[in-house]
């Protein structure tokens, strides 16, 4: 039969390491925010405009791009690269127009080693009727 101090003793290490993996494991999870934080703080925007002739329009406001520079690349919902370009200043304005084609999402990737910011837009459409009725 186990004493008493020998079950209080391995519970206790138990616990020790416990603690220890898991103040690991929430440093590392700080450190990865962190690095990714500069993105959805640096005030960079990525929206829907409208729709015009059946084209999509986007605008791309993005601020304080590493100097480094950046890649920009938007794919559909199948992963396909529909643009793609290299961003060598640390801000980027500019509206893209993109065909309909039946897509249903839309992401745009702004990233580098130390830099990333993505959006993703779901497209739907929908059939209305309207009706009109009159009395002659």
């Amino acid at each position: 039969m186990k004493s008493i101090k020998s079950v209080f003793l391995k519970a206790s290490c138990m616990l020790a390491f416990t603690l220890i993996a898991n103040s690991f494991s929430k440093t590392q999870a700080q450190q990865v925010q962190a690095k990714y934080a500069a993105a959805s703080e640096s005030g960079s925007d990525i929206r829907f405009m409208q729709m015009e002739n059946n084209m999509l329009v986007f605008e791309l406001d993005l601020k304080n791009l590493p100097a480094k520079g950046t890649m920009l690349s938007i794919t559909d919902e199948s992963g396909n690269v529909l643009f793609e370009q290299s961003i060598k200043t640390t801000t980027y304005q500019r509206r893209y127009k993109i065909e309909r084609n039946n897509l249903s999402k839309i992401e745009f990737k702004v990233s580098n080693r130390n830099f990333n910011l993505n959006r993703t837009f779901s497209i739907n459409t929908w059939m209305e009727e309207k009706i009109s009725v009159a009395k002659l």
